[in-house]
């Protein structure tokens, strides 16, 4: 358990030498937080954020004679870490180990921009038990052991779209736009003609029709409307022939009374 403790206490105290070293060139936010991370990963019982950021490094895998080199890491495991004071930040680090070329995905504090970032890698801050997070393939596979670091690639949690992605959305969404907008303005035009046409249509049925149907049902009696009328010019008639016989007996008696006179 002494042994332990002092193993302990020697990664802790070369951590923060490690980090003293290079702080010109790292902020003060990056240098804590990197510490707090570097801190629960060496412990014997890490915290959850630890062990994820941890398993968000790139591992090396099988077949690297055969050219599986790279070690992309977990991108969405690294930007679900939520820990104290800061979140995962994915990135990448290209290396060069002649004669291959490689990259190794690796989990920071977001506190950290990738000239940070790449101060770090180059200081040997990322280890666990004083081995690297980010080891050289081995010797056994390769002779030269020498890593040599070149580029440093961060993807942010809010980065810029890229232009290449925007505009083919533009293009994708004028192509469906166009045919939709020509589909709609045809229906509309051919509504209004249709709507335009069909008073013409029906007076010219209305011209089409028999012009003695109409005197017809008034003669007949069959409509209703034609009925009405007919009852009234009936009504008009009597009336008038019953006016004129009394002023025909008026005149008579008139003249009766006349000849009596006489």
């Amino acid at each position: 358990m002494v042994l332990l403790w002092r193993a302990s206490c020697l990664v802790h105290c070369l951590t923060l030498y490690s980090l003293a070293v290079y702080s010109i060139n790292v902020s003060e936010k990056c240098t804590q937080d990197t510490r707090t991370f570097l801190s629960e990963l060496n412990k014997d019982l890490p915290s959850e954020y630890a062990a994820l950021m941890y398993d968000a490094f790139g591992k090396m895998g099988s077949d690297v004679v055969g050219g599986n080199v790279n070690r992309p890491g977990s991108l969405q495991e690294c930007l679900s870490v939520q820990g104290p004071s800061f979140t995962g930040q994915y990135c990448q680090v290209f290396l060069k180990q002649d004669p291959i070329q490689y990259f190794v995905g690796i989990c920071v504090p977001d506190s950290c921009v990738e000239e940070e970032v790449q101060t770090l890698v180059v200081y040997e801050t990322f280890q666990k038990a004083r081995t690297s997070l980010i080891p050289p393939v081995p010797s056994t596979l390769l002779a030269q052991s020498t890593q040599g670091l070149f580029m440093t690639q961060c993807l942010s949690h809010t980065g810029a779209p890229d232009l290449s992605v925007v505009t083919c959305l533009f293009v994708c969404c004028a192509l469906v736009a166009v045919p939709l907008t020509a589909t709609l303005f045809v229906a509309i035009v051919r509504w209004q003609r249709n709507r335009e046409v069909s008073p013409g249509v029906e007076s010219s049925s209305l011209k089409t029709r028999d012009p003695n149907l109409y005197g017809t049902l008034m003669s007949n009696g069959t409509s209703s409307g034609g009925g009405s009328n007919n009852s009234c010019s009936g009504q008009l008639d009597s009336q008038m022939e019953q006016y004129t016989e009394e002023e025909e007996e008026k005149e008579e008696g008139s003249k009766k009374s006349k000849y009596t006179m006489f």
